[in-house]
């Protein structure tokens, strides 16, 4: 029996509200665009978004994924459809992103392993189905056949509890973290959600051309004012998909009109607060990225006079280096030092910094020292000796076009 849409949608919001909105009001949001999401193709929008539900295990992730995303069940059973284990065949995965069209579909699971072997597979496996969860042209097809197949548009969210690595990834994904457990459910939750989502869609079928002309208008507003990259996108369409939703719920009687201005103050405030951290995990993984190789670090650092020198043997220590003519000898630790606080060098050693010289053909090998260092006299560090026109050579090609 359907139930009136402004009771359903008066009683979800409550639920969102006590099941901690700043999770749950982003998964069923997700679950909207998802819904609308061929509606948003169609508009030209290029959307990758993947919902990321990351947090330690026993948060609730898997739970609230079910509740408020996966609403549709399997064929008589009463259990959400198009959950795939993360540590199952990525066949079946595959399968739901090319049948799936409009649907959720959960990839669960992602965790962490004490094994390395373990755990990069994991990375690797979460780095992949972001890809293809978010590649709204093709997908590969399973093992065995050939060529590629077109994507059908399906709303993908994955639980781990790790974050994803690298900066594509990120910005492929929206992040919702769980730092504390979800609390103040009910066990109706999840009917209760998919009656919401269909009162909502039955509200939103006649009024489908008006919206997509809204749609198309607010997403050319926000284009002309500044480019929006991939994140901003995601983030755009999940804050229209709900915006629709409060105006349903507005239209139908479940909200006063200030009712709706405070949840929607309360939702821009929570995808600002998203954003942020996910920049802020951006910038952490950038930060880890060498921007330049240890010779051109060198060299500028020799050019802008961080680096200490002296000219004189007798003052040679671990924090000045000893220039003589073309000769360069730098103390290991001094180095170590100066490039620790480079993007990418953090966890430098000697070991990796003598490599990088040496590969770089600027160091001076001696046959005395079966070592990447020299002893120049007894009492004095041992030292680096790299000839600085080789050096110099060797930076200023690296910084060519």
């Amino acid at each position: 029996a359907k139930h009136p849409p402004e009771k359903v949608a008066e009683d979800l919001l409550n639920r969102l509200q006590a099941n901690g909105p700043e999770v749950a009001v982003p998964v069923f949001a997700f679950g909207i665009l998802t819904a609308l999401q061929s509606l948003v193709l169609e508009c030209g929008i290029p959307l990758t978004g993947v919902l990321y539900l990351s947090g330690r295990s026993g948060l609730g992730k898997t739970e609230t994924a079910k509740k408020f995303f996966a609403l549709y069940d399997l064929a008589n059973t009463g259990q959400p459809a198009l959950i795939t284990e993360a540590g199952s065949t990525m066949a079946g995965f595959r399968g739901d992103l090319r049948s799936a069209r409009d649907l959720p579909v959960v990839l669960d699971d992602l965790c962490l392993s004490s094994a390395r072997d373990s755990q990069r597979k994991r990375l690797e496996v979460g780095a992949q189905a972001v890809r293809e969860a978010s590649n709204k042209g093709a997908v590969r097809t399973r093992a065995g056949e050939h060529g590629q197949e077109p994507s059908t548009e399906t709303g993908v969210a994955i639980t781990a509890e790790f974050d994803l690595g690298t900066i594509s990834d990120v910005t492929r994904c929206i992040i919702v973290p769980l730092d504390s457990p979800m609390r103040g459910g009910m066990p109706d939750d999840r009917v209760t959600a998919a009656q919401t989502l269909d009162a909502f869609l039955t509200w939103f079928v006649p009024r489908y051309h008006r919206e997509k002309g809204r749609l198309k208008q607010c997403y050319e507003d926000a284009a002309a004012e500044g480019r929006l990259d991939r994140l901003k996108t995601g983030l755009f369409c999940l804050r229209w998909a709900f915006d629709c939703f409060l105006r349903f719920a507005l239209d139908v009687g479940a909200l006063s009109k200030t009712e709706y201005l405070q949840i929607g103050r309360f939702w821009e405030t929570t995808l600002q607060q998203l954003e942020a951290r996910q920049r802020r995990l951006i910038a952490a993984i950038d930060a880890k990225i060498p921007k330049a190789s240890i010779p051109e670090l060198l060299w500028a650092g020799i050019k802008g006079q961080t680096i200490p020198l002296v000219k004189k043997l007798k003052k040679l220590d671990s924090a000045h280096a000893l220039i003589r003519g073309n000769d360069l000898f730098v103390p290991p630790i001094l180095l170590e030092a100066f490039l620790s606080p480079q993007d990418g060098y953090q966890a430098v050693t000697k070991n990796k910094i003598g490599r990088g010289l040496k590969a770089a053909g600027v160091l001076v090998l001696h046959e005395s020292d079966r070592a990447n260092t020299v002893k120049l006299k007894r009492g004095l560090p041992r030292v680096f000796h790299i000839r600085l026109d080789c050096l110099k050579k060797v930076a200023e090609n690296s910084l060519s076009p």
